[in-house]
């Protein structure tokens, strides 16, 4: 009789092999056995979605740094498990929310997680670039107003940077900054970035000031820069006075940029 119930026991076990549960899940990820982790997750979702499985599987994805296939299993999992008051969720979300290319979904991402008691400052940074890259400049400017007195001048010109702001919050942002810092290689950098920015635009008029500012002799990208805004306002004179600054440095450069300023006049 006892033999006979370990003979059923022992086909049991063969027909339905043992499956890793949330423990020993969440003991492996604990450990740091991500790649061993997300193999065993991948067996078990080429059969069927399992949600714990899957939350795994996009924090395994998170920690070896593959953020396109940690926001591809956030999605999935948000999905399925929508509904659900789970911190598991808030995680999902904060992954879609930095990394998804579709700016609708990590904006959705950010409304549900910053309009939570306690909403971090960078969920509403990430959150504010996604209203601005999808043209919400009202709700955006809302974000900027809750968030603005816990950051730096630094930090705020850098996220308005980042997240290609209006012209005039990038500027004054960055003015302050410089303002505070004076040149360095990071305002220098910053400057450069947000000229970038604003010329595209046509409003390179409004970052001279701060060009000027953080311009040294010698430092020909400046210079250029500097030549590219004049260059813009109408001020030809000037414009060229700045491009040859760089003449020896980036001679095809300027050289390409007098041209054109010779066929304008």
């Amino acid at each position: 009789m006892r033999r006979t119930l370990y003979m059923l026991i022992l086909m049991v076990l063969l027909l339905f092999p043992a499956c890793s549960g949330e423990a020993d899940l969440a003991t492996m990820y604990s450990e740091g056995r991500y790649e061993e982790l997300l193999s065993i997750c991948d067996d078990s979702l080429s059969d069927s979605i399992d949600a714990d499985h899957l939350y795994y599987k996009m924090l395994c994805h998170y920690r070896l740094g593959q953020f396109r296939e940690a926001n591809r299993s956030a999605v999935v999992f948000y999905a399925i498990q929508r509904g659900e008051d789970d911190r598991r969720i808030d995680e999902a979300l904060r992954i879609i929310l930095y990394y998804n290319d579709d700016s609708t979904l990590s904006i959705r991402a950010g409304e549900y997680l910053c309009s939570r008691p306690g909403a971090g400052t960078d969920e509403k940074i990430a959150y504010f670039k996604a209203l601005t890259s999808c043209g919400e400049y009202d709700r955006a400017a809302e974000i900027y107003n809750d968030v603005r007195g816990d950051l730096s001048d630094r930090s705020a010109a850098l996220m308005c940077i980042d997240a290609e702001a209006s012209s005039t919050l990038i500027v004054s942002n960055l003015e302050a900054w410089v303002m505070e810092e004076g040149r360095t290689q990071e305002t220098r950098e910053a400057v450069m970035e947000a000229a970038r920015i604003l010329i595209s635009r046509g409003d390179g008029e409004l970052i001279l000031t701060i060009a000027l500012n953080v311009y040294e002799v010698g430092d020909s990208l400046v210079a250029i820069m500097i030549g590219d805004i004049y260059a813009q306002m109408g001020i030809p004179g000037t414009a060229s006075t700045y491009y040859s600054y760089a003449y020896e440095d980036y001679p095809q450069m300027t050289m390409s940029r007098l041209r054109a300023l010779q066929r304008r006049t």
